[in-house]
């Protein structure tokens, strides 16, 4: 799921910060462990996942676009935005930008390029906007939309 064309151009560009990917992984990451500031914890309890991402400075979802991710549309942007973290993404199928709370970048160039700018904006977000995403996207929210269609 994750490219690793773009991953390694961010952690290149930024040697002396952490990329953390958390969760199972199911393909050969030798060559970003080499680099020395890519680290994979591997699976984490759902819980434990707050107390990573509270010490993160960016959250990112550097998907590659192909069959599987055009399809999923994972809850990783909303759990980040409810956590107050800046958040970039790669463009792939279920990829929002939820009123400018994610910055979607079209190309990995655009990624690398956009991770200082989010970081940096992000100090400026309207809090409204985050309220009413999250808000819009709350399971009680959703779960009725659900049933005025039944």
């Amino acid at each position: 799921w994750i490219d690793q064309v773009v991953v390694r151009a961010a952690a290149a560009r930024y040697p002396n910060d952490t990329f953390v990917f958390l969760g199972p992984v199911r393909t050969n990451v030798s060559g970003l462990r080499s680099m020395g500031n890519v680290v994979f914890p591997g699976r984490v309890g759902y819980r434990e996942v707050p107390s990573y991402v509270r010490f993160a400075n960016l959250c990112m979802i550097p998907f590659l676009d192909n069959d599987v991710t055009r399809s999923c549309d994972p809850l990783k942007a909303l759990q980040y935005i409810a956590m107050r973290k800046p958040v970039l993404s790669t463009r792939y199928g279920g990829a929002r930008d939820y009123d400018g709370l994610v910055c979607v970048a079209n190309t990995g160039g655009e990624f690398v390029d956009a991770i200082e700018t989010v970081i940096a904006r992000h100090a400026n977000v309207d809090e409204r906007i985050r309220n009413k995403i999250l808000e819009d996207w709350s399971w009680k929210t959703v779960a009725a939309k659900a049933l005025e269609h039944v």
